[in-house]
């Protein structure tokens, strides 16, 4: 009789634990509320980050290479002309947002009536010049009397962690290259390198890793003050929490069942 073999394949890809969709395992996340200091902070320890040798796959969720036009309003010149800013934003609104102007009433449904700009006119920003307001005297002024149009580039979205604005960097570990060492260098290079209104953190899987071991991660902050968020022991305590409401409930319900029981055969 021929004897057949199994074997069992064990796979080494790690399990991600909670945190952001990223590209790598480990997620190192910065938050702060000047948009402009925490992208310039962000893609500073990307280009620090992919140097280190323990480090590979170092990437980031920071897309700013978004196509953008800002309009900034000549407020003398519109003053002027007798134009306000809630004029400016509402005529852009009404051409390129979702304005709601009427409802449409049928016997089986209803339809919302929407303002906009034709198709043709929202494909170039040279269509903003057709944009007409209504000034002082009831003259029309066109949008780009008072306002000028700046062609940049800017993020294709603004990421939070909470309600706060953050970027995070991901990354995995070269082969006999540990998580503490790799977090050890990382929060001190973020210490060194970061201003203080910055703030950064691990998440999801390498935030997960005191729950083995009764570690304990911080949010830190190059001023000194440290914020310990004691994340193994408020999550046990949370578990044993709702495991002891679960057993008070079952034994509610028991003595329910036992009452009910005595009370037909009475």
């Amino acid at each position: 009789m021929a004897r057949h073999s199994t074997s069992k394949a064990k796979s080494s890809r790690s399990i991600r634990l909670g945190g952001s969709f990223t590209k790598a395992l480990y997620q190192f996340t910065l938050f702060g509320t000047d948009l402009n200091e925490l992208y310039g902070a962000a893609q500073k320890m990307e280009v620090k980050m992919r140097a280190m040798s323990g480090l590979q796959d170092v990437n980031t969720d920071l897309q700013i290479s978004n196509p953008q036009l800002r309009v900034v309003i000549r407020r003398d010149r519109a003053a002027t002309l007798g134009i306000t800013p809630q004029q400016i934003e509402d005529a852009l609104y009404s051409a390129y947002g979702s304005r709601q102007v009427s409802t449409i009433y049928t016997p089986t449904n209803q339809y919302f009536v929407i303002m906009e700009m034709a198709p043709e006119f929202q494909k170039t920003s040279e269509a903003l010049s057709l944009i007409y307001l209504r000034g002082g005297g009831g003259r029309s002024v066109p949008l780009d009397a008072v306002a000028e149009l700046r062609r940049e580039v800017g993020p294709l979205t603004v990421n939070h962690l909470g309600q706060v604005p953050a970027v995070t960097l991901s990354f995995n570990l070269r082969p006999g290259y540990s998580l503490g060492e790799a977090a050890k260098v990382i929060t001190d290079l973020a210490g060194r390198e970061l201003p203080a209104t910055i703030s950064y953190g691990f998440q999801g899987s390498a935030q997960a890793e005191c729950a083995g071991s009764l570690r304990v991660s911080a949010i830190a902050t190059k001023a000194g003050t440290a914020t310990i968020v004691l994340n193994c022991f408020l999550r046990r305590a949370i578990d044993k929490a709702s495991y002891r409401r679960k057993l008070d409930a079952t034994a509610n319900v028991s003595r329910l069942g036992e009452a009910g029981t005595r009370a037909l055969l009475s």
